[in-house]
This record gives structure tokens, C-alpha cells and sequence, in this order.
């Protein structure tokens, strides 16, 4: 079984059409056996009442949250989750659904974590994002690879999926709450000893990020901490 974390915060403009998407794309390709795990995070009450009226389908489970930070959405989602391969993505549904499958795949076969990367082989010009958001994305890159030994070339993208006994080994409880989350888990993998995958993966770009230039400061607060306790632990 697959189970696929979703999750929402202020998306009123894209929660109808993106959830339509992925349950098509999802039915069409896993059949029965999937579920999506939609975490409103501080959500609109447009959005909670869109989820509450509109998708009471057996491929749906919903948690409500208040404002916890998008790592606090997908690790509650982890410890909800009942597939053998785990996973989230973004609501924008701004990934191509072909190369989706290709990384969900290869989880179900031998890879034991595999993430989506806007970057990986890819020049500056070619990457579908806004100019000052790629500034900030190469800013960061750099910083994880100081930190952290990382050699990935993306680790923001929200695409990422594993076997669900590489998720129990790691454990459910993050230190990061918001969008360095994904630091947090890709470290705590690594240190475990399973090999990660980066795929590129095709995107267009969706207008309305969540994701503002002022985020930055706590990201880096947290994985500066995040760093400490490890040479501390050492």
C-alpha cells in the first residue's frame, strides 16, 4: 500500500483543483491501494470546510492542526501513515505525473528513499522558479552541504518518498517543525546508513508559494541547532 502526505495550508486557490488531480492520478495508477493523508495545517475555513463537505471518499484521511509549521504537518503524517512506501507532495500539484511514478516505483522496488529535485543536472536558466527564489534556493543548498555532507543538489523540493521501515527506523519526532524539515529527515536517513536518491523532476511554476524570503531566518536558526546537537551527541 502507498500513503501519500499532503499537506495544506492557505492553498483556498489551489486546494479544489490539486486534490482532483492527485486522486485521479492516484486511482489511475495504484488502483485501490493508496491513500492520501491531507493534513490542514492552520488552515482557512474555506479550506476545512472544502475537506469536510467535498472529499468524504474512502481514499481520504484528514488531520486538522493548528499552525504547527509544515514539518509538524508531515511528521504527524508519518505516524498516520499505513503504506509500506511513505511519502508527501506538495498540493500545488506542480510536478509532472509521470515522473512521480518513476520515483514512487523505484521506492516500492529496491531504492530505499528516493526525492524529487528541481536542480539536479540542471543549469541556473533552466529551472522553472522565480529569479529570487532560485537565489535563495542555491543560498541554502550551499549552507546544508557545509553543515551536513550533503552532495544533493535539491533539498527542498516537496517530493519525497521511502519505505515505511526506513521511516520507523529513524523515528517519528523531528526537532524542525517548519520548511528545513526536509534537512532534518534526509540527515537522519543518511545517518542510518540507507542510501538516498535524487531524481530530477519536470515542474512548472505555481504562483502562491506558502514559502516567504523571511523564512529563511528560522530555517537556519533550526538547522544551525539541529547541528550543534549532533556535534554535541558525537
Amino acid at each position: 500500500m502507498l500513503s501519500v502526505i499532503i499537506p495544506v495550508t492557505k492553498e483556498d486557490k489551489r486546494i479544489s483543483n490539486g486534490l482532483s488531480s492527485y486522486i485521479s492520478f492516484f486511482k489511475e495508477n495504484f488502483q485501490n491501494n493508496f491513500e492520501l493523508i491531507i493534513v490542514s495545517n492552520g488552515c482557512t475555513d474555506l479550506e476545512n470546510n472544502f475537506l469536510k463537505e467535498n472529499f468524504n471518499n474512502k481514499f481520504l484521511r484528514k488531520i486538522f492542526l493548528q499552525n504547527m509549521g509544515k514539518g509538524s504537518a508531515i511528521a504527524e503524517g508519518f505516524k498516520a501513515a499505513k503504506g509500506s512506501v511513505v511519502g508527501f507532495i506538495d498540493m500545488d500539484d506542480s510536478f509532472n505525473h509521470n515522473d512521480i511514478k518513476k520515483v514512487i516505483k523505484k521506492v516500492e522496488g529496491k531504492s530505499d528513499c528516493v526525492i524529487g529535485s528541481k536542480w539536479k543536472n540542471q543549469k541556473f536558466s533552466s529551472v522553472n522558479e522565480n529569479f529570487d527564489k532560485k537565489i535563495l534556493s542555491r543560498i541554502w543548498n550551499i549552507i546544508v552541504k557545509i553543515l551536513f555532507g550533503f552532495q544533493f543538489e535539491d533539498t527542498q523540493a516537496g517530493l519525497k518518498f521511502m519505505k515505511k521501515k526506513v521511516l520507523d527506523d529513524i523515528g517519528h519526532e523531528f526537532l524542525c517543525k517548519g520548511f528545513e524539515f526536509d534537512v532534518e529527515l534526509l540527515n537522519r536517513i543518511g545517518k542510518k546508513g540507507y542510501f538516498i536518491e535524487e531524481e530530477f523532476i519536470e515542474n512548472r511554476f505555481e504562483d502562491g508559494s506558502t514559502f516567504k524570503a523571511y523564512h529563511c531566518f528560522p530555517m537556519l536558526y533550526n538547522v544551525l541547532k539541529l547541528k550543534m546537537l549532533e556535534i554535541r551527541n558525537e
